[in-house]
């Protein structure tokens, strides 16, 4: 289904007719479901926005009156058989430190059930020529970054005009996550903005490893204390609208990092031996 409205029994009984057509063939294949829900949490993060037939225009004509009833991404958090993964596409329809709180709030559930499984996003949101909801290209490249920082398996712009699609804003993005995954090993991160002091909503994000690394993200400029472990790092940073690494250096922390100029910047710190 694509942004369904269908009762949940629809999609339970599907993903058990098309994993069974597998398994006759001798084949694994991995099933998942796409809900029409803005907010993965169903409200248990304060202030995620959600669509509703009240807020009248579009709405009205386009949105189940029983979404928040038929439309729930608890159905595959917590459906471990019928969904061996988990998109949250819709959830690019939030804004700023909310959007990244409803996607750390999916993770957190999923690590509490015990039974670990990726978070996709598979469209993005985000472009200045599209409808008034789906935000701002601005917005939408945030939203790919927040996601990454959230601690997600993928993310993938929209296509326009409701995302950025293959532009060449998304080409940079992309390529400049493609240069930060080459630098490190992304898949060993976690977030950890506890570690985070002096912070303003939105203005950085933080992920850590076991071996004492970091990675932050500044969506668009800033400066934030860096509050860890007193010794010494090397610390290099990525221009991420020009896909261009800056010189590295060494740093003793806890210390206050400061992005060079008000654009997205990535910052890579690893521990010295």
């Amino acid at each position: 289904d694509n942004e369904t409205n269908a009762h949940y029994a629809w999609g339970k009984y599907w993903s058990a007719y098309i994993r069974n057509i597998a398994a006759e063939k001798g084949q694994k294949i991995y099933v998942t479901e796409m809900w029409d829900n803005w907010d993965p949490t169903n409200g248990a993060v304060v202030g995620a926005k959600m669509q509703h037939p009240d807020l009248g225009g579009w709405y009205a004509d386009h949105t189940n009156p029983e979404l928040h009833e038929v439309s729930n991404y608890a159905y595959s958090i917590n459906d471990t058989v019928s969904y061996n993964f988990v998109d949250i596409a819709n959830h690019n329809a939030q804004d700023g430190q909310l959007h990244y709180e409803t996607g750390l709030w999916v993770r957190k559930t999923i690590e509490k059930s015990g039974k670990t499984r990726p978070i996709n996003n598979v469209k993005i949101y985000g472009a200045d020529i599209s409808q008034l909801w789906s935000g701002s290209e601005e917005e939408g490249q945030q939203r790919f970054w927040r996601n990454i920082f959230a601690g997600h398996a993928s993310a993938r712009f929209h296509r326009p005009s409701a995302g950025i699609g293959l532009s060449k804003l998304a080409q940079s993005n992309i390529r400049s996550m493609r240069m930060l995954e080459e630098s490190i090993d992304i898949f060993s991160f976690r977030p950890a903005n506890d570690f985070l002091e002096d912070r303003s909503s939105n203005e950085a994000y933080c992920m850590t490893n076991d071996n004492g690394d970091f990675l932050l993200y500044f969506p668009l400029g800033g400066m934030v204390k860096l509050n860890i472990p007193e010794t010494e790092y090397s610390m290099q940073s990525l221009r991420i609208e020009n896909s261009l690494w800056m010189e590295p250096k060494r740093i003793r922390f806890p210390g206050v990092i400061a992005a060079p100029h008000d654009e997205p910047w990535v910052f890579v710190i690893k521990k010295l031996e």
